[in-house]
């Protein structure tokens, strides 16, 4: 295959998915720049950037990739320093502003009180998608700054354990330009520092929303253990700001303000822990009960039956009889299980994991990338009763990346040698799904043709016999 010319920004983009599990279907991002390729590559650990600056080619061998991380650093020091010389220059051009006004008295000018321009029927829609947003100041508020509604939601720090996320999503109003509603850019440093609702602006705070549900989306349907987090999360906030104008305006201005760019990033990276926990945390309260764990057994009983479970990963097969220790050998991934948490988690009440509904509904099943996270959460959970009594076990990269791409891989196997049944299961899944929930309205056809029996050449006929 010929090499192919990649800007700096697109090898920076592709280079995240290279060391991570890359398989269709890819992030926008990354979809826009393999279409350049005839035939679109298999993406895997050996595709990195080669040779010169904006090439891409095959690199099998150990001392290639060794080479080409190398490249790939100093690539992100060129972009970090020209993101730092342009910040100088705007600092030096404020500068040059703030001494050609020395010794003008400015009088000071008492802001009025406005409300941030009307949001459109697609901005309407994402707020409703997220939860309740106050576009405009409270009745009463005298302040020059416009006064806050509801925070968003703001989640623990970013570490691999059990966190769980708050609750819904909602923004801050801060202060906005004059009449066009476009945000300024918020001045709180983000090193060493928790990101907060207080981080943002109204605008950047309903992107930083979105970005958040966004990346929830990616870890369930891209890569749910991406080695490079911030890159990762950096691709879901550049889909999010395709929602809407202003959002994508506030990208342009978070590519030059390192501070809100970090900002969004670090906030955007919240969500990986959160849905982490929330499935943990919904796995760990359902083990006993699929699994027969109950008090009355001995440790050395709970042991052995646990065991048994890991073992051939026989937890999520279908046709488990516990008691036996023997499983329907022809039915992975069809452990009921399974079904109970995608319910609870993805079609459920909360919103914060609507994207990925709707990209189920969409597609009328259930992506192989989101059952491999499930089965990888069940037997974390299974592993804290391993030695017959509880011991936690985090929900981490280190405890847990090795065994997502393990059964990631058993997944794509059998999309490559049973496809049709592979097809059929991610259907039935689905369907399952949806018939237990007050959803069932999700199993009709979204294509159906309900004229399907009108007669159209009448209908022309008759207005042109008028």
């Amino acid at each position: 295959m010929p090499p192919v010319l990649l800007s700096l920004e697109e090898q920076l983009i592709l280079a995240s998915y290279l060391h991570s599990l890359a398989q269709p279907p890819f992030p926008p991002p990354v979809a826009r720049i393999l279409e350049r390729f005839t035939p679109v590559p298999a993406l895997g650990p050996h595709w990195l950037p080669q040779a010169a600056p904006g090439l891409l080619t095959p690199s099998p061998t150990p001392q290639g990739r060794a080479r080409n991380k190398q490249l790939l650093a100093a690539l992100q020091a060129q972009q970090d320093a020209e993101i730092r010389k342009r910040n100088a220059e705007l600092l030096d051009k404020d500068d040059a502003d703030e001494n050609s006004s020395e010794g003008t008295q400015t009088p000071r000018i008492k802001k009025k009180k406005t409300n941030p321009a009307p949001l459109s029927e697609e901005e309407r829609q994402l707020a409703a998608a997220l939860g309740s947003f106050q576009t405009s100041d409270p009745e009463g508020s005298d302040d020059e700054e416009a006064a806050p509604s509801e925070p968003l939601d703001d989640e623990p720090d970013g570490d691999d354990g059990e966190d769980v996320e708050g609750g819904e999503h909602g923004v801050v109003d801060l202060t906005t330009e004059e009449g066009n509603g476009t945000s300024t850019t918020s001045s709180t440093p983000s090193h060493g520092e928790k990101v907060t609702s207080a981080s943002f602006t109204q605008i950047s705070g309903r992107l930083a929303a979105l970005s958040k549900a966004k990346t929830r989306e990616y870890i369930a349907t891209v890569n749910a253990f991406p080695t490079d987090k911030e890159q990762f999360c950096w691709s879901a906030i550049q889909d999010a700001a395709k929602a809407s104008e202003p959002f994508r305006r506030t990208l342009e201005e978070a590519e030059l303000d390192l501070v809100l760019k970090e900002n969004l990033i670090d906030y955007a990276g919240y969500s990986i822990a959160g849905l982490r926990g929330d499935l943990k945390a919904k796995a760990k309260t359902i083990i006993l009960g699929h699994y027969s764990l109950t008090a009355g057994q001995s440790s050395a009983e709970i042991k052995e039956r646990v065991r048994w479970l890991l073992t051939k990963s026989n937890f999520m097969y279908g046709g488990l009889d516990i008691k036996n220790l023997t499983v329907n050998r022809q039915e992975p991934f069809k452990h009921p299980i399974l079904v109970d948490i995608i319910r609870g988690q993805w079609f459920g009440k909360g919103k914060a994991d609507v994207a990925t509904m709707n990209k189920m509904i969409t597609l009328k099943l259930v992506m192989g990338e989101l059952i491999a996270l499930v089965v990888t959460v069940v037997e974390n959970a299974l592993k804290e009763w391993i030695e017959g009594s509880y011991h936690t076990v985090n929900f981490s990269e280190d405890t847990s990346a090795e065994q997502y791409m393990h059964h990631l891989r058993s997944w794509r196997k059998m999309e490559t040698q049973g496809p049709n049944w592979t097809r059929t299961l991610q259907s039935e899944l689905f369907q399952i799904i949806v018939s237990n929930t007050n959803r069932q309205h999700l199993q009709a056809a979204q294509d159906d043709d309900d004229l399907d029996d009108l007669n159209f050449a009448e209908l022309e006929s008759a207005v042109v016999q008028n």
